[in-house]
């Protein structure tokens, strides 16, 4: 399958089934694919009210998902700005993955930089579900030997005494 035909089905919500051959192309495509998802992100970014008047734009949901499955470091930035919109801006964008699988989201794409996590976090303005995911995000990197557990006592230390 060539990118634009999976792009295309990629792209809207249809007959409520997963665009499994797609899906599985854009995997086997990574190289060629990934470029494509990050201007799909900044897309969003730039025109999130066309995708939160739509009802079935979902190529940046599926931009996301294979984005974190290829470790995408270049994704990190941008889910978090997409993270910080408004909150229901957030989870018209992203309905229930932000609470279910953001967290290992962050960790798949983060890299080990955890600052733009600490940013939303620290961010009182965030709504708790995607402060919530953050975290989740510093368990998902200590389960998988990229975090210390020492270094997520001390950050959550930092945080009881007023950071």
């Amino acid at each position: 399958m060539k990118t634009q035909e999976i792009l295309s089905q990629l792209k809207f919500y249809k007959n409520a089934r997963l665009p499994r051959k797609a899906l599985l192309s854009a995997i086997e495509q990574k190289e060629e694919i990934t470029p494509h998802l990050l201007d799909i992100l900044q897309d969003t970014i730039d025109n999130t009210q066309k995708y939160v008047d739509s009802q079935t734009l979902m190529w940046h949901i599926y931009a996301v998902y294979l984005l974190a499955q290829f470790r995408e470091p270049k994704a990190y930035p941008l889910i978090i700005k997409l993270l910080s919109k408004p909150n229901d801006i957030t989870f018209i964008l992203f309905g229930d993955s932000v609470t279910e699988d953001m967290g290992r989201i962050l960790a798949s794409v983060c890299h080990g930089d955890l600052s733009l996590i600490k940013q939303l976090i620290e961010d009182d303005d965030i709504d708790e579900f995607v402060r919530s995911a953050c975290f989740h995000s510093l368990i998902t990197l200590y389960v998988e030997g990229e975090l210390e557990r020492k270094t997520i006592i001390e950050y959550l230390k930092s945080l009881f005494h007023g950071k």
